[in-house]
């Protein structure tokens, strides 16, 4: 169990968790984070003089659950100092302990070993603890052990004996929030801090000037980390990112955490918080422990102004909303034909776009959208603010892939406008041309996913057709790459208009009465002759097809010998009436397939 700065009680997943089980869950900083804000591997918070936060046993037991318990054992040690709150359900918790801590135990584990018991009252001693509250119900039903009243008393620790209706949380929740309202003489001096920081957000002055300002306060290195374009601070700065499972324990936690980071190649311990709009997090604003050791007025400090700096992200974000609006609406006008090119050329000056170049069109489909529809309980602005997120990591990757290339969207597509060269089209460029494009987009969608695991892409290339006037023919032909590719070929696929090949002039047809007719007259004979003999003739035409009609080949890949593919082709004849040694039997039977699979979509 951990406890954060409220007393609360917040979990790591099991997927992210390296502790040691059933300690304090100090974990490996390079893999996930430690809520537990007093602690570090070094040692404590460093708390200055007159700054010294924790209360005594004696005060804790009038506070919360501790006001219905008593002390069994001990009583001469109720001035001891409490700093610190965890449960210990196993002896190995101790290792872990920092000094100030007041535990919680049934003692379930050591409750049948002697000599555990013995030692526990002394070990805890040595790791300079406040106290240890243990509760009876069921795994001590005579009570306290003996050994246990005897040491505590002799070392004068206090020992309590926790009532059967009082929870865990009852006791940790308010005590911690105890621990940190009692004895702060600091209090008045972080207040004047957060109205001095509040008073430059609140009279306009910039980020930049805010930030500088908390760091002087801080004394320590300050940097703040966006996922919002235009939003930079401290740039030169090299930091390792957390992982996506350590940002969801961000936004499980929603305040500043204790924990160690690389800052320009070295471990630094830090505390992280985390700016939090729309249940997404934007970024880190971290304090780095780089000119004075870390106290928890920092902390504090930190969790006061971090809404002030979400407050500047978010009116930087909402400008840059209003701006892709704009942006996405006049791509729309671009891809659906309805602007003139003068005008596109000299609007596109104001994005810094140049519609004087040829560029190749590709859009990205999110799959079974409906499904985060449903995830974001249908909430539009949820919904949009996904999308946006989406958008803004492809025009991240744009930046460093393409600058130049266009970034936009419609309600149902991502939309890139790719520059190309204006010869591409040529036969000896054209398909070097689409495979460099496949790739590109390939690349971007590995990212997309990387950071956006949850869902999936399908992508559609159009041709390449040159000039201002080709991008809204090409958009017409992302489109129906799109569409007729997710039928044929299915979804998380990369394709271009020219892998349709006669699928493109199939799906055109108005009824699918035609498209039977052949189906009946070549495959459906073979499928149904496959059915009641088992006989493979339909698999056997694909691979003959697909090879070339090279029977040793086809022969091969079936496993089968050549002259059963010739008896295979031969049976086809005659259920079929169609030679696959004359061209124009071979064309309608190639047919044949190709509208068996369109049918089957």
């Amino acid at each position: 169990m951990l406890i954060d700065r409220e007393g609360k009680e917040t979990t790591i997943d099991d997927s992210v968790n390296h502790a040691v089980p059933g300690t304090l869950n100090q974990f490996d900083v390079d893999n996930s984070l430690s809520t537990q804000w007093l602690q570090r591997s070094e040692g404590d918070w460093v708390e200055e003089e007159e700054f010294k936060m924790g209360i005594t046993i004696e005060q804790a037991m009038h506070i919360g659950g501790l006001r219905h318990c008593k002390i069994a054992a001990g009583h001469e040690g109720a001035e001891r100092i409490v700093q610190h709150v965890a449960v210990m359900e196993v002896p190995d918790t101790i290792r872990w302990l920092k000094g100030n801590d007041f535990l919680l135990s049934s003692l379930f584990s050591v409750k049948d070993d002697p000599e555990a018991l013995e030692q526990l009252v002394p070990q805890l001693i040595e790791k300079n603890c406040a106290g240890l509250a243990i509760k009876t119900y069921h795994a001590l039903e005579e009570g306290i052990p003996a050994i246990i009243l005897e040491q505590a008393n002799a070392y004068q620790f206090p020992i309590i004996e926790i009532k059967n209706e009082v929870s865990y949380l009852d006791i940790m929740t308010p005590l911690m929030a105890g621990i940190l309202t009692n004895n702060s003489p600091r209090s008045e001096q972080v207040e004047d801090y957060y109205k001095w920081v509040s008073e430059l957000a609140f009279n306009g002055e910039s980020l930049d000037i805010i930030l500088d300002t908390l760091k002087k306060i801080m004394t320590n290195h300050v940097t703040l980390e966006s996922e919002i374009p235009f939003i930079k601070y401290n740039h030169d700065d090299l930091i390792v990112s957390f992982s996506r499972e350590q940002r969801n324990e961000f936004l499980k936690a929603r305040r500043p955490i204790k924990t160690k980071r690389e800052l320009n190649g070295k471990k630094v311990n830090c505390i992280v918080a985390p700016l939090i709009l729309n249940q997404e997090i934007n970024g880190f604003l971290t304090c780095w422990e780089t000119e004075s050791e870390l106290t928890s007025f920092q902390l504090i400090l930190l969790e006061r102004v971090i809404p002030l700096i979400a407050l500047e992200f978010l009116k930087v974000k909402t400008k840059i909303e209003v701006e892709q609006k704009y942006r996405n609406e006049f791509l729309r006008e671009i891809v659906s034909g309805n602007i003139k090119m003068e005008e596109a050329i000299e609007k596109g000056k104001f994005y810094n776009w140049n519609f004087n170049e040829s560029y190749e069109v590709i859009i990205l489909a999110i799959d079974h959208f409906m499904r985060v529809v449903k995830r974001l309980d249908h909430n539009e602005l949820f919904i949009q603010e996904y999308k946006l997120k989406i958008l803004r990591i492809m025009e991240n990757l744009m930046r460093i892939k393409m600058s130049s290339a266009i970034v936009g969207m419609t309600s149902n597509y991502f939309i890139i406008l790719k520059p190309a060269k204006k010869h591409i089209h040529l036969a000896e460029n054209k398909k070097d041309m689409i495979q460099a494009t496949k790739k590109f987009i390939t690349n971007i969608i590995v990212e997309l996913k990387r950071q956006v695991p949850e869902v999936t892409f399908t992508s559609g290339i159009g041709r390449f057709h040159s000039g201002f006037c080709g991008i809204s023919i090409g958009y017409k032909d992302a489109i129906k790459t799109i569409e007729i590719g997710k039928e044929i070929f299915g979804r998380r696929t990369v394709l271009h208009f020219d892998d349709l090949g006669i699928y493109r002039m199939l799906s055109q047809l108005e009824s699918n009465e035609e498209l039977t007719t052949v189906y009946h007259d070549t495959i459906k004979k073979l499928v149904t002759y496959d059915e009641n003999s088992g006989a493979n003739l339909v698999e056997t035409l694909k691979v003959y097809f697909e090879h070339d009609c090279s029977l040793k080949d086809t022969a091969e890949l079936l496993y089968i010998h050549v002259n059963t593919i010739k008896y295979r082709l031969k049976k086809i004849k005659e259920l079929t009436e169609y030679d696959v040694f004359r061209t124009e039997d071979k064309f309608y039977l190639q047919l044949g397939l190709k509208v068996a699979r369109l049918l089957a979509k």
